[in-house]
């Protein structure tokens, strides 16, 4: 098995909501750490350089253990060609990576490979299609629906353009 690559001397981590700024220093620094910067966008995830003599995966493994800390990690680099989906169809979805197939002009599509090296999202996430021809046990929905538990007992009623709806909150 080949080992990740990382950057030397830092990891990455994300404090519970609840962890003031004081903690978070006095828990790095009692690591041997120095909160360096949070990056880009709302993870919250903080970038923490460590001395030479350390090695992050021990550290990071350390900080695991503290209830304050929800995500300690290496900070691993990974590419492009690393995020590419597991999906048999993916080369033939044109608008997520145009490479000219089905004789489509190649770079016209939303260079989503390119996003996915910043993120490929989160289970908290939650993305509503409105769309009455979803196949719910297709392999890649089945175990990703969000059902609204909370849902209200009423219906509500909305007018798009020039049609009506009527409209349940959540999968009933």
């Amino acid at each position: 098995m080949q080992q990740a690559t990382q950057r030397d001397g830092q990891l990455l981590i994300r404090f519970r909501d609840n962890v003031s700024e004081q903690e978070k220093t006095t828990l790095v620094e009692s690591k041997g750490g120095r909160r360096a910067r949070t990056l880009r966008g709302e993870s919250h995830v903080e970038v923490i350089e460590l001395q030479p003599s350390q090695d992050p995966i021990t550290v990071a493994t350390e900080l695991k253990f503290h209830p304050e800390v929800e995500v300690a990690e290496p900070n691993f680099l990974i590419t492009v060609a690393q995020v590419t989906p597991s999906d048999a169809r993916f080369g033939e979805q044109w608008a997520l990576s145009n490479t000219g197939q089905t004789d489509r002009q190649p770079g016209a599509d939303i260079n989503a490979r390119a996003a996915w090296a910043t993120t490929t999202g989160s289970p908290t996430t939650i993305i509503a299609v409105i769309d009455s021809g979803i196949d719910f046990t297709h392999p890649e929905l089945r175990d990703n629906q969000w059902i609204n538990v909370r849902r209200a007992a009423t219906s509500w009623t909305m007018t798009a353009t020039a049609w009506l709806m009527t409209c349940m909150a959540g999968i009933g």
